[in-house]
């Protein structure tokens, strides 16, 4: 047998007489030591080795940790049959990269203290410690395996696994949160218009337990709106836990933004750090995603702000049954129900050929220059019946079209119209309208709306009389059917068609519908559109010889306007007094609010005044005209007149699209304090820059300053010291001479 390795066998052998010295061997008849072809050596048993049985016992087994912690353990055991010499401790576990070993298992007694051996019976622990990775969730971790391999006195080894070691156990109590990103401190211009330059500012906080690795912050959503001068993602590295990092990005707003509103920016955080991702079973990446809002402003063109007139008919005047060669008188009087002049008003009709009638004027024009709100004007005319005047319906079209006196181009022209509808009577005699051209006329000869202003979103009760005009036929079998374009007048409940079994000769009833009004549209005059379906019975030539009455059908449509307002919503929000500071009992501060038209109108002449224990700077903060779904923010110099609880009031006046003024008041309270003047001899003297020595430092010129008049003391007291000597020479230069 060749032995390679004499210091290493000396060593096993010394250790082998010590432990056989000292402590109680493991008894075995017959073992050898093999050394190998390498360096290590290899102790082999020929015999069973009485090697120790090492058991883990007590009740300590259960350790707590949060997750990213170190857990010192000490494995309460106990050494059975044979004492534990020089041992080599293993630990392995099923949960490695998650609670892993992190120092060198060392072998203690009872007392704590460090040993090399334990004898038989002995008591004591097994001393290593943990490492909780910071990813590890919130749970009970088990699994390990602990292995012992020592040597007996004969330098006889083995390695035998630990008992009840499935009492280890490492609670996790907490586990730590992933990155998880919040926004703050969002800064966006009030407003943005088209072709403008601005910036959008907003800070990033890493909110959770763990650093955000590979961190990224992309911006979209507002390619159709603005260009941004900046990458629309950013990499911002390791943004460790709880620390920010603030962004700024650049935009220009496109030049054909179509009009004013929101344009949300879509704000995505992410990170790709795979040790918080994927590295652990109790902590994930919470994504980002947040919006920032960028209130964009589209002026209107100068026709949208022009307030428009509201002309409506009152009153008609004319005969429903004309003959042949009938002069004929028709009067329809209109009025101005606005609050706005109208002027360049001019009525005409187009053509008189098509309701057979002649004027007996060669002009029937009328003009109005101008038309105040509350004027009326009556639309005359004198006519005559053509000699082939027939039977049958005969139209009668006027018109009328105006400008606002607001419209100083005279660019937005407003017009209306009536349809005025006359039976026709043939010359021969009266028994013809009974003919197969005669045909009962449905009308609304009078409506109501009971109320004085038809409000938007509103309910109201239309009433309307309807009247057949013919004087001998009637019209059976009535559907009258209620409607309008983009159903801006609808039904509250039911069918908007309504049946009437008949209306005789002359004959007139009354009906009314609930109608509710769109709740989203503007003030303006709207059509209400009543169509008539009926049948008459009415005799035919043809048949009979015209002895036998037939029935027949006609519809006619009747449309009228109806003065609509909307409901103005104007909003004050975000009231505050101070400029972030408490304000000072007569020292001069702000009261800044937002101001939005959250209406569907334009609101004009928008003004703002305070009131109460603030006394503003002027009179009143003249907003404007605010366009629906725009707003600002505006502030007002105000002085507070008292300490402690100071109450104030905002009241907002303005005009809605008819000239009719409104106002409300919005109270606010804040708190002041009393001023305080400066203790004597604390003032701070901050030296400004001096204009007058541009390069220099103040305390620099200062310095030349006083060199300068040192020196010019200096020059001036050698002069007058000369002089003085030059004169007291000559004196005694003289009383010399008179000495002589």
């Amino acid at each position: 047998m060749k032995f390679k390795n004499i210091k290493k066998y000396m060593a096993i052998g010394l250790a082998a007489f010590v432990a056989s010295a000292s402590v109680t061997g493991f008894n075995v008849t017959r073992a050898y030591a093999t050394p190998n072809d390498g360096d290590s050596t290899t102790v082999s048993t020929s015999t069973e080795v009485h090697a120790p049985t090492i058991i883990v016992e007590g009740s300590h087994t259960t350790f707590h940790a949060n997750a990213g912690e170190t857990v010192d353990i000490k494995l309460p055991v106990r050494v059975q049959d044979f004492s534990l010499v020089n041992p080599d401790i293993y630990i392995s576990n099923e949960n490695e990269g998650t609670v892993t070993v992190s120092s060198t298992p060392e072998l203690l007694d009872s007392n704590g203290s460090h040993r090399t051996y334990l004898n038989k019976d002995e008591h004591g622990y097994i001393h290593f410690t943990v490492k909780v990775s910071s990813s590890a969730a919130a749970k009970t971790y088990s699994g390990f395996t602990l292995s012992i391999g020592a040597v007996d006195s004969e330098n006889r080894y083995d390695e035998r696994t630990v008992k009840n070691i499935s009492k280890l156990r490492i609670i996790v109590d907490k586990a730590k949160q992933g990155a998880k990103f919040t926004m703050s401190k969002v800064s966006t211009p009030a407003k943005v218009t088209p072709g403008s330059a601005f910036s959008v500012s907003f800070t990033i906080k890493n909110s959770g337990d763990v650093d955000s690795e590979n961190t990224s912050v992309k911006i979209s959503g507002f390619d159709a709106s603005f260009i941004t001068d900046d990458s629309t993602i950013q990499n911002l590295g390791t943004l460790k836990a709880g620390s920010t990092k603030r962004l700024t990005y650049k935009f220009t707003a496109s030049e054909t933004l179509a009009a004013s509103g929101i344009v949300p920016i879509a704000v995505e955080v992410t990170s790709s750090s795979s040790s918080i991702s994927s590295g652990g079973e109790g902590t994930s990446n919470s994504a980002g995603a947040f919006t920032v809002s960028v209130q964009t402003y589209v002026p209107e063109k100068e026709e949208a702000e022009v307030k428009m007139p509201t002309i409506q008919v009152i009153k008609t005047s004319y005969p429903t049954k004309v003959k042949a060669n009938q002069k004929v008188h028709i009067a329809v009087t209109l009025r101005n129900t606005s609050n706005i002049t109208a002027k360049d008003f001019i009525a005409e009709v187009p053509s008189f050929g098509d309701a057979a009638l002649n004027p007996n004027a060669a002009y029937t024009k009328k003009r109005v220059k101008k038309l105040e709100p509350g004027d009326t004007v009556t639309l005359s005319y004198n006519l005559t019946a053509i000699d082939s005047f027939s039977d049958g319906i005969h139209p009668l079209e006027i018109k009328w079209s105006y400008y606002s006196v607001m419209d100083k181009k005279s660019e937005k022209q407003q017009n209306d119209s009536i349809i005025l509808y006359m039976d026709g009577k043939a010359k021969e005699d009266d028994t013809a309208s009974e003919g197969l051209n005669s045909v009962p006329k449905l009308m609304v000869a009078d409506y109501d709306t009971g109320t004085d202003n038809i409000m938007a979103g509103k309910i109201f009760n239309f009433t309307m009389t309807i009247r057949n005009t013919h004087k001998k036929l009637s019209a059976n079998n009535i559907q009258v059917t209620v409607s309008s374009a983009d159903n801006t007048f609808s039904i509250v409940e039911g069918s908007a068609s309504f049946m009437l079994d008949s209306l005789a000769a002359g004959e007139e009833t009354k009906l009314t519908v609930p109608l509710k009004v769109k709740g989203d549209v503007a003030t303006n005059g709207y059509d209400l559109k009543i169509t008539f379906n009926y049948e008459y019975e009415a005799t035919d030539p043809a048949i009979n010889n015209g002895k036998t009455k037939v029935s027949k059908s006609n519809s006619i449509d009747e449309t009228l306007k109806l003065q609509v307002y909307s409901n103005d919503r104007p909003q004050v929000s975000n009231i505050s007094v101070g400029d972030g500071e408490t304000p000072v009992n007569g020292q001069t501060t702000s009261v800044s609010f937002d101001f939005n038209n959250m209406g569907k109108s334009p609101l004009y002449n928008v003004t703002a005044k305070i009131s109460g224990d603030l006394t503003p700077s002027g009179d009143m903060l003249i907003i404007g005209n605010v366009d629906p779904g725009t707003g600002k923010n505006w502030s007002i110099d105000v002085t507070p007149m008292v300490s402690g609880t100071a109450n104030g009031t905002l009241t907002i006046s303005y005009e809605d699209s008819n000239g009719n003024v409104s106002s409300y008041d919005t109270p606010f309270t804040t708190e002041v304090t009393d001023y305080v003047p400066d203790e004597p001899g604390t003032d701070v003297v901050i030296p400004t820059e001096d204009t007058t020595q541009k390069g220099l430092p103040k305390w620099a010129f200062i310095l030349i300053e006083i060199a300068l008049l040192l020196a010019s003391i200096f020059i001036t007291r050698s002069v007058y010291i000369k002089s003085y000597k030059k004169k007291a020479k000559e004196k005694l230069e003289n009383s010399d001479d008179d000495d002589i």
